[in-house]
């Protein structure tokens, strides 16, 4: 594939006009080694979706790819608020994300299903935590599903989310309400799972992005995705949201045609 680096001016262009409140909440810059810190609204919380990402936020390979617990915990308030009747996770990694949008499902009495779509590898090599494995993600993930009783409504699928979305797009026999693009965050990547899911997408419904400043979070198909395919579009409205404690950033893209 084939990119011009004119969006790369023009990114950096449109970023110099968004105003931050700071580059980060974080009072240190990140480093192998650091874990999330837990907040107190997450301890106070008497549920065991709450006990258990606690205990996945303290394994070392959690930081700083999964989404932080301020993260999560806004992710967790908008599916309660849209409440939508499916919703698509491209890319789970240790399933952190996973976790906090069941918990948000989990809330409504009507049968709902939240599908995972990751090549699940075993986790070695990371330079955030040397020396730290993590082998069969997908039975770590689906074990704390079981744990928190949401294995009913949760699907893991294992495998190429540009070979496997089709097929869960035709098995779910109805518009998607809600996706979360968290995988390949090449360009070609990140453009591919976008080009696949958005034509199912309901009017009115969302995609979000995660990982879209890359002067912070250091990858830049989310944000080639938006500058390139979305933002120019009369089909969709943009907002792009600030992060704490790492501003990685976040894009919440509605389709309104």
């Amino acid at each position: 594939m084939e990119i011009s680096n004119q969006w790369k001016v023009d990114l950096k262009t449109k970023e110099e006009k968004l105003q931050f409140f700071n580059s980060g909440t974080a009072e240190k810059p990140a480093a192998p080694g650091d874990k999330w810190e837990v907040p107190r609204f997450l301890k106070q919380i008497d549920a065991e979706w709450a006990r258990t990402l606690i205990s996945v936020y303290d394994h070392p390979m959690s930081f700083p790819g999964s989404v932080s617990p301020q993260m999560g915990n806004f992710l967790r308030a908008l599916i309660i608020n849209i409440a939508p009747r499916n919703v698509i996770e491209i890319g789970s990694f240790i399933g952190v994300s996973s976790l906090w949008i069941a918990s948000a499902m989990s809330e409504y009495q009507r049968h709902e299903t939240l599908h995972c779509i990751d090549l699940f590898p075993d986790h070695t090599n990371n330079p955030w935590c040397p020396g730290i494995t993590l082998i069969d993600p997908l039975h770590f993930i689906s074990k704390n599903m079981r744990a928190c009783g949401f294995q009913d409504h949760v699907t893991m699928h294992k495998g190429d989310s540009t070979k496997l979305l089709p097929s869960i797009v035709h098995n779910i026999g109805d518009s998607i309400d809600f996706v979360m693009i968290d995988g390949d965050h090449s360009i070609e990547g990140c453009i591919k799972d976008f080009d696949l899911v958005a034509p199912y997408v309901a009017t009115g419904g969302y995609i979000l992005f995660h990982d879209v400043f890359p002067d912070y979070c250091g990858v830049e198909g989310p944000a080639f995705t938006l500058l390139d395919k979305i933002i120019p579009s009369d089909k969709y409205e943009v907002c792009q949201i600030y992060t704490a404690p790492l501003n990685f950033g976040f894009a919440l893209v509605r389709k309104i045609a």
